[in-house]
């Protein structure tokens, strides 16, 4: 369950902003920014814990049992609890929903519970944009795109529904509308970084790879000085250069997406670039170079990636198996302690 829950959370790119506006419930980043963060941010109303009502105390708690104890079971009884002693609360009631889609995998009863929700508020933004992502999960795209431009109807000051319908149109190929629903976000936020980047994939897509790198221009142009969002930018310069014959030139970009990983001091970032070089090398033959990229991602691999590294300089050159052999053997012990 737990394993299910963490995996889940990559598809969650969005929670729009609650009505009840509590500190506590900024804790459901959790479902876009991962558990370390959400854990740090979840810490933070404790200070104000004994000036909360009795609802928002409940609230807090089980936030608690999922964000810092990972007690899923528990959490679900809890807010089941508090559904039962607030059945009116919007917000209890919407995350409730979402646990049950989550943890139990109850989408018919999820979706039946929002639903709920929208009979007391039909523009209540937890609920909208939580069964937007439920009917995007079923893939029924139709009853996807009929919620978001409700999200777009009732709240034109955010960008999201904007975003998520240009996501939705993508998804189905349906490039042209999805275009222009990203451009809807940048007439109301230039330099909007998601819609930007969308804008790049969508021609991307279409082959189009002229219109794709004037989009990623303005992306550099909006978020230059931003280590983490100009990795991304040189990453897809690396691409472009390659889908069009520029061998060279992209491996000079992937060089520059090591350079900005290295200041943000990001390992997973590190090692995704030292990599990427490192495959380069590999592809063109050139394995003494693939494996000395390959070997400079060590210092910043934890125990767990080392499995990986040790299978991945192998795959370079087999010579290095007797070298790498211990470090294999203690990263697989390791794993056996820690997955059942």
């Amino acid at each position: 369950m737990t394993r299910g829950l963490l995996t889940s959370t990559r598809r969650w790119r969005w929670i729009p902003p609650l009505h009840s506006l509590t500190c506590v419930s900024a804790c459901l980043m959790f479902f876009r920014v991962g558990c370390r963060t959400a854990c740090r941010i979840s810490t933070q109303p404790n200070v104000f814990e004994s000036r909360l009502p009795a609802k928002e105390r409940n609230l807090l708690d089980v936030y608690a049992e999922i964000w810092l104890k990972q007690n899923f079971d528990v959490a679900l009884a809890k807010m089941k609890t508090l559904v039962d002693a607030y059945p009116d609360d919007k917000e209890s009631k919407s995350v409730y929903a979402l646990l049950r889609w989550e943890l139990v995998k109850d989408t018919a009863g999820a979706i039946q519970l929002f639903h709920d929700v929208l009979k007391q508020d039909p523009k209540y933004q937890l609920a909208l944009g939580f069964l937007v992502q439920c009917y995007q999960g079923l893939k029924d795209y139709d009853k996807a795109i009929e919620y978001s431009k409700r999200l777009q109807q009732y709240h034109p000051e955010s960008p999201a529904a904007s975003r998520i319908l240009g996501g939705l149109y993508a998804l189905q190929s349906r490039f042209g509308e999805a275009i222009a629903a990203y451009n809807d976000v940048l007439r109301q936020y230039p330099g909007d970084p998601e819609a930007l980047m969308s804008l790049v994939h969508c021609y991307v897509s279409q082959r189009d790879f002229a219109t794709a790198d004037r989009y990623l221009e303005e992306y550099r142009k909006a978020h230059e000085g931003d280590a983490f969002r100009m990795g991304d930018y040189y990453q897809w310069k690396a691409n472009l250069a390659n889908w069009s014959g520029k061998f060279k030139t992209s491996m000079g970009y992937r060089f520059s997406v090591l350079t900005q990983a290295y200041e943000t001091k990001d390992s997973l970032r590190v090692i995704s670039a030292l990599h990427s070089i490192s495959q380069y090398y590999q592809a063109y033959g050139l394995l003494d170079s693939a494996a000395y990229y390959h070997m400079k991602s060590l210092p910043w691999s934890t125990q767990f990636q080392r499995l990986n590294y040790a299978v991945g300089l192998v795959s370079i050159d087999r010579s290095y198996a007797n070298d790498v052999r211990t470090l294999q053997r203690d990263a697989i012990a390791l794993l056996r302690t820690r997955v059942p």
